[in-house]
C-alpha cells in the first residue's frame, strides 16, 4: 500500500458475525470503494423515480389559503407555523410556502385506509414469521 499520502481509517460493521474490522486506506482506494458502492447500489435499486426539479414554486400565506383544499384559516395556519407543524420560510416578514413540500405535508397527514392498514399489518405478520 502506498503510505505516501493521507491514509484513511474506515470502521466496517459487520453485524452477522458481531466483529468489527479496521482497515487503512488510501485516497485512491477510497475513492474507488465509495464508487462501486453507489453504482452497485443504482443498479440493485435504479435511480429515484420521483426526483423533484430544482426548482419549485412558492406560495405566499395568501395563496396557501386557497389552494389549501380543507380552506383552513389563517389563524389556523399560524397556529401551524408557531409550533413547527409544516414547513415553510420567512422571506423578512413574510412567510413563504413551497408548494412540494405542501403537497408532501397534505399527503404525510393524511389517514390510512382500513384495506392500507390491514396490508401493513399482514406484511409485519409475513416478515415476522
Amino acid at each position: 500500500m502506498d503510505r505516501k499520502g493521507p491514509s484513511y481509517l474506515i470502521f466496517f460493521d459487520i453485524t452477522k458475525h458481531k466483529k468489527m474490522q479496521l482497515s487503512l486506506f488510501s485516497e485512491e482506494q477510497l475513492k474507488e470503494i465509495v464508487v462501486n458502492a453507489v453504482e452497485s447500489a443504482l443498479l440493485r435499486h435504479g435511480t429515484p423515480k420521483d426526483v423533484k426539479p430544482t426548482t419549485d414554486e412558492w406560495l405566499t400565506l395568501e395563496q396557501l389559503l386557497v389552494y389549501d383544499p380543507l380552506k383552513r384559516k389563517k389563524s389556523t395556519f399560524y397556529g401551524y407555523v408557531n409550533r413547527r407543524l409544516i414547513p415553510f420560510r420567512k422571506q423578512g416578514k413574510s412567510l413563504l410556502f413551497s408548494k412540494s413540500e405542501i403537497d408532501e405535508w397534505l399527503q404525510i397527514s393524511r389517514y390510512p385506509t382500513i384495506a392500507e392498514i390491514e396490508k401493513r399489518i399482514d406484511k409485519g405478520l409475513a416478515a415476522s414469521n
